[in-house]
């Protein structure tokens, strides 16, 4: 027993060694700022999706820097090369007035468009000449016809944007065909632009950054696994001790920013070898038959998640739940039977172990992520797993609870 707890240790210490000598991939992309005195410092500035990206600016020189976050109002504004373009702004939010924010400046012209989404969905903000800021809006209300009741867009920003845009009959139309997306609202302010101004270039900022992002995983942990049969008079009645294990493996994740800076997909696949003892005495009237169960089994797990990381902080919790397929190989698995009968002894060993080639698991876990060093980054979390399948009327069912660490890169 000893000398197994060594090994695992050394498995332990093995998985540390190899996470503090990978480094993570993080989010930093090249970029500017433009302090209030009008400096301008070149460096990396981390994208982590437009909800974020109003509400902090997260900056290092270079990748061996400490990051700075500024919030609006200590710097004038920042881009991402040649795309996104945020601004220090102060709008009217009716839950909080005089909100400062980055707004995301989408058109620079004798109109400017801004744009900003939070957790109530996308805004689109408008100015012209005097730099006053007007919110475009198109809300769904109840509306009654013939007695019935409706939901119907108010349409509020065609209206708006007829009277902004008075003075450009070429427009006129356009306006109706108008949406509130990015899009449609680029064009029209680019057309009035144009149709209005002959001496100075229209700019348009809007330019997607193509962000979405591959991490892999590595990872190595320590779980406890109980096992169950239903249906099957041996089987179910046996005591099985309980599995300890090391599981190990690599998981895919797929973060896409631009739709969602917390949520990310993750693919991921690890190998256990799981040894479960079982035992089970059957005692009749002229003699007793006592069953020893040995399953040993080398199990590969295939998954499929959806995770959800706090963005923000340091230490960011995480939490993940999935599906996926357990691929169960049984090796060396037999059941040996000892016949206590008329004061003789009879063994005998079967091969009927009622093992499935296959499993579907529903797993679950809560976590944190951290970065304990300079760019690398770090994840420890529990997790559950609850995998079923049946061979001919036999239910096994393995759960299992335990701890993974790995790291990102």
């Amino acid at each position: 027993m000893q000398k197994m707890t060594c090994r695992r240790s050394q498995y332990l210490l093995y998985l540390l060694l190899i996470c503090f000598t990978a480094k993570s991939q993080t989010n930093f992309i090249p970029g500017y700022i433009i302090t209030n005195e009008e400096d301008t410092i070149t460096g990396l500035i981390d994208y982590r999706g437009a909800i974020r990206n109003s509400r902090n600016c997260t900056f290092k020189q270079d990748k061996k820097s400490e990051s700075v976050t500024y919030k609006p109002f200590e710097i004038k504004a920042y881009r991402f090369n040649n795309s996104k373009y945020y601004i220090s702004k102060k709008i009217e939010n009716p839950d909080i007035p005089g909100t400062e924010i980055f707004l995301e400046y989408l058109v620079n012209g004798i109109s400017d468009l801004f744009y900003y989404r939070d957790l109530s969905g996308d805004h689109y903000f408008i100015s012209k000449n005097d730099g006053q800021l007007f919110e475009l809006s198109n809300e769904m209300k109840n509306t009654i016809i013939e007695g019935r009741e409706y939901l119907k867009n108010t349409n509020d920003h065609i209206g708006f944007l007829k009277v902004l845009y008075i003075d450009c009959e070429e427009i006129r139309e356009d306006i109706d065909q108008t949406r509130l997306n990015p899009k449609s609202l680029i064009k029209l302010t680019k057309d009035y632009h144009n149709y209005m101004c002959d001496d100075q270039q229209c700019i348009i900022y809007e330019k997607k950054i193509i962000a979405s992002r591959i991490t892999f995983s590595p990872f190595a942990g320590y779980s406890w696994s109980s096992l169950e049969f239903e249906n099957d008079v041996l089987y179910t009645a046996a005591d099985y001790r309980q599995n300890y294990s090391i599981p190990m493996g690599v998981a895919v994740s797929l973060t896409m920013p631009d739709f969602s800076e917390k949520l990310s997909l993750q693919l991921s696949t690890q190998i256990s070898k799981q040894y479960y003892y079982g035992y089970h005495e059957t005692k009749y009237v002229t003699g007793t038959s006592i069953d020893y169960i040995h399953i040993h089994l080398i199990k590969p797990d295939l998954t499929g998640s959806f995770k959800y990381t706090f963005p923000t902080g340091r230490i960011r919790p995480t939490f993940a739940f999935g599906i996926g397929h357990s691929f169960i190989f049984n090796s060396k698995s037999k059941r040996i039977q000892e016949l206590y009968w008329d004061n003789t002894l009879t063994t005998l060993e079967h091969k009927d172990l009622p093992i499935p080639s296959g499993m579907t698991l529903f797993t679950g876990s809560a976590g944190i992520d951290t970065e304990l060093f300079k760019n690398q980054l770090f994840f420890l979390n529990a997790f559950f797993t609850h995998e079923a399948g049946k061979n001919h009327n036999t239910k096994s069912t393995i759960k299992t609870l335990g701890i993974k660490l790995g790291t990102y890169f």
